[in-house]
């Protein structure tokens, strides 16, 4: 059974072979990654699930977790506007 398909095309010829494969990808749920980049990354990320299982953190908790010190030193979130901008 396939769960995954890694394709890295090259030129415009393979774009058709690359849409087919995307269709069935997403008819049949599989997974489907278009860079060595992003291969190399779900390779890290599932060996990293085989080593521990995953766990979810909020971001809360990462807040309180951090010491003190280095709580007070971090930077306030900008305004993605800029001192000059009207809204």
């Amino acid at each position: 059974q396939m769960q995954m398909i890694i394709n890295t095309p090259t030129g415009m010829m393979p774009r058709r072979d690359e849409n087919l494969m995307r269709t069935e990808a997403v008819l049949r749920q599989v997974c489907m990654i278009s860079t060595i980049t992003g291969a190399q990354a779900a390779l890290g990320g599932i060996k990293a699930l085989r080593n521990r299982p995953l766990t979810v953190t909020s971001l809360q908790e990462y807040a309180t977790r951090l010491k003190p010190d280095r709580a007070q030193t971090l930077p306030q979130a900008a305004s993605s506007c800029g001192a000059g901008a009207l809204i």
